[in-house]
């Protein structure tokens, strides 16, 4: 699942990138064309990297779009990531902890129906990067997804900031 807008340039340079590659990808993008792809261009200087954001159609980006019974039913192992959780407030709050338990859940039940030899093909593994926080509140409810989670991945800088705001 990603957003992009598939008439601009960019969101088209990266359909055909996946599609070369045979990389699944589900449009959530719900919004008007005039929303345009977002991107992020990292620069690097003497080992430190700082991030230049446009957010685009990632701005209006939220766990409502996300189309939950492709994640549900999906036949083999699947992995969710998210990148980028600080950035897409739309995942705040209670709605990305809400779409990624009902996915847990509902192929949880599934894989019981189908009984141990099917279920041994649909795992699921979840994971997410904070990435920067710009308002610098470093919660969005964050706390309460990370139980879901088989992976958070975040640099230092990340990781005590966020210490430091649960830790009150």
């Amino acid at each position: 699942h990603t957003v992009l807008n598939e008439s601009d340039q960019f969101g088209q340079f990266l359909l055909d990138h996946v599609e070369k590659h045979g990389f699944p990808v589900h449009n959530c993008n719900k919004n008007d064309a005039s929303f345009s792809t977002g991107h992020c261009v990292a620069i690097v200087s003497k080992g430190e990297r700082s991030f230049m954001t446009h957010q685009g159609c990632v701005g209006a980006f939220s766990a409502q779009q996300l189309d939950l019974p492709i994640m549900i039913k999906t036949d083999h192992h699947t992995h969710i990531h998210v990148a980028g959780y600080f950035n897409v407030d739309g995942f705040h709050n209670g709605s990305l902890k809400q779409a990624l338990r009902q996915v847990r859940m509902e192929r949880a039940a599934e894989n019981q129906k189908l009984g141990s030899e099917a279920a041994a093909s649909r795992s699921t593994t979840m994971s997410l990067v904070t990435q920067h926080d710009a308002t610098k509140e470093w919660d969005g409810g964050l706390k309460e997804v990370a139980p879901l989670l088989d992976f958070l991945i975040m640099n230092e800088l990340e990781a005590n900031s966020i210490l430091k705001k649960h830790a009150k």
